[in-house]
């Protein structure tokens, strides 16, 4: 691998678990022998194309090409969302025919401050490809789903309930050509706007009245802002062909919420984000530091 070492890292470059592959996000980060330093150079065109360079060679380690990846999440810096008509661009250009679902997440900042974007892939030994969908092994990858009507004008500006119910029904348009309806929905992640905080609570109601009866994993994240500069939420959606199962090792905080623990499906088992609240009293443990709340996660 011609990038860098990264033998000394707690993280793999890769995953190889037989039906998928895993891969770690990526930047344009590159060893330089000059300096002997990590460095990220070049636009956003180029940086996506050395994102990619180092994907393609993780995937080949594998038996594995490009066209076999089955989801991109491609996490973007303000600076990236302003440019991101080039990198899909690029993203295009190394896909060529093949169409991956692509979920676009808006973040405040990555790990390296030169990069736009960093990107993360999962791939499928026998992905098969559906409607505004991709799925291998019994997974379905929703893409990114924002309040947005044909024209891509945000519904119900400033209610963030509203913007939610948009959401499922726009998804549920997305699964019913895929054959699948909400029940298959294993894991959610929705991605809100500071501002919409005190309404959140708001969306448990529209979620309660769709999902369910086995309610999905789930992650919610605050957001310096979202794909769209008017919406206040949107969704990343993963649903299985496998028949859900609940996962709660006895935690009673999570009775009167509308996601689960974890979900199982197939040999697959989807977590809920974790943060470091007691499971059991709702209160948040070790304040101030986080070396002991990520070892209270795990």
């Amino acid at each position: 691998f011609p990038w860098f070492d990264y033998s000394r890292y707690s993280f793999s470059l890769g995953l190889d678990c037989g039906e998928f592959a895993y891969l770690s996000g990526h930047t344009a980060s590159a060893f330089d022998p000059e300096t002997k330093r990590i460095v990220v150079r070049g636009d956003m065109a180029q940086q996506v194309r050395t994102a990619y360079e180092k994907i393609g060679a993780i995937l080949n380690a594998s038996n594995q090409t490009y066209s076999d990846v089955v989801r991109i999440v491609e996490y973007l810096r303000p600076e990236g969302i302003e440019r991101y008509a080039e990198a899909a661009a690029m993203r295009e250009e190394v896909f060529a025919d093949h169409r991956p679902t692509v979920n676009t997440v808006p973040v405040k900042s990555l790990l390296r401050p030169d990069a736009f974007i960093e990107v993360e892939v999962t791939a499928a030994r026998r992905p098969d490809s559906a409607t505004d969908g991709t799925h291998g092994a019994g997974v379905v990858f929703l893409p990114s789903v924002l309040p947005t009507d044909d024209h891509g004008e945000v519904i119900a500006p400033g209610d963030i309930a509203a913007q939610t119910e948009a959401i499922f029904a726009k998804t549920e348009t997305l699964l019913a050509a895929l054959g699948l309806g909400f029940g298959a929905v294993v894991k959610t992640a929705d991605y809100f706007m500071p501002k919409s905080l005190a309404a959140y609570r708001d969306t448990g109601a529209v979620r309660r009245e769709h999902l369910g009866p086995v309610y999905p994993a789930a992650t919610g994240i605050l957001m310096p802002r979202l794909c769209h500069a008017d919406a206040l939420i949107q969704y990343d959606f993963i649903a299985s062909k496998d028949t859900p199962e609940a996962v709660n090792p006895g935690w009673p905080h999570f009775d009167k919420l509308t996601y689960s623990p974890g979900v199982r499906a197939g040999r697959l088992l989807f977590l809920a984000g974790q943060g470091a609240i007691n499971p059991i009293t709702g209160d948040v443990e070790h304040v101030g530091d986080v070396a002991a709340q990520a070892e209270y996660i795990y």
